[in-house]
């Protein structure tokens, strides 16, 4: 019972962690070129192309994660219907 728990926390907390970091990055987007003063507008333009190759990171986590969490499942229930000897 602990072990799929432990497996779910641990998939939101990588997914949440994530999700975290792009929005600072596109937050900080925002506010580089749209609010902050004109020398500090190509800061904008490095914290969009950050968070675009997070963007990219992300969708490789995301495969990861999914991989894992598919065999870890399957190893979890083949484990909970083996008999022991």
């Amino acid at each position: 019972m602990i072990r799929p728990a432990s497996l779910a926390i641990r998939l939101v907390s990588n997914m949440v962690a994530g999700h975290i970091m792009l929005a600072l990055c596109f937050a900080a987007t925002q506010y580089f070129i749209f609010e902050a003063a004109p020398a500090m507008k190509a800061f904008g333009v490095l914290t969009f192309a950050g968070g675009f190759v997070f963007t990219l990171f992300e969708l490789l986590v995301a495969a990861l994660q999914a991989y894992i969490f598919a065999l870890l499942a399957a190893v979890y229930v083949n484990m909970s219907l083996e008999e022991e000897h």
